[in-house]
């Protein structure tokens, strides 16, 4: 895909953003940089090497709730700064639409146990504080927003759509109903 050529960054092996005018290319660790997984058409050999070297490194992304929004390694990591339940909520805290992301190219790669267990501890915090806009990837605190609409994808983590390894969106662009 057109992604790699562009984004992927062979020596770190990540994807890294491009900053327009002037195509910068901030080297910072974030889940954004793992978010391709979620392409069916990713190469399986970038896939595996994102989920093997990053997403599932305890000190990095794989926290006790995964994934952190920035890798832990970051000096930019610091998920519990800011005022009251307003923390810097892009610099660590764990956002259950990424998990739902890297969590389609966990098991289309073939990490199902790895696929279940985030669920499994993404569900338990969900249970125990609701549906939050985020949560502390160390403790599951629930922060920001409450009754956050995106995050009852939980639910699609927790019992997934087996065609969920495959796109709903065809190569030719044209839209695919997830029913066939």
């Amino acid at each position: 895909p057109a992604l790699v050529d562009r984004l992927w960054d062979e020596e770190r092996g990540l994807f890294l953003d491009e900053v327009e005018p002037g195509g910068a290319r901030p080297a910072i660790s974030t889940w954004a940089a793992l978010s391709p997984l979620a392409l069916p058409d990713l190469p399986e050999e970038i896939g595996r090497r994102l989920v093997e070297e990053h997403l599932l490194d305890e000190r990095r992304y794989w926290l006790p709730i995964p994934p952190s929004s920035v890798a832990a390694e970051e000096p930019s990591f610091e998920p519990n700064r800011g005022p009251g339940w307003k923390k810097r909520y892009w610099r660590g805290p764990t956002w259950v639409n990424a998990a739902w992301l890297l969590g389609l190219g966990l098991t289309r790669l073939g990490y199902a146990a790895q696929a279940s267990e985030m669920a499994d501890r993404l569900g338990h915090v969900v249970l125990r504080e609701g549906l939050r806009e985020y949560y502390d990837p160390y403790t599951g605190e629930g922060l920001g927003a409450t009754e956050f609409a995106w995050t009852s994808l939980i639910c699609e983590l927790a019992d997934p759509d087996p065609r969920a390894t495959d796109s709903y969106v065809d190569l030719s662009g044209r839209a695919t109903s997830r029913t066939g």
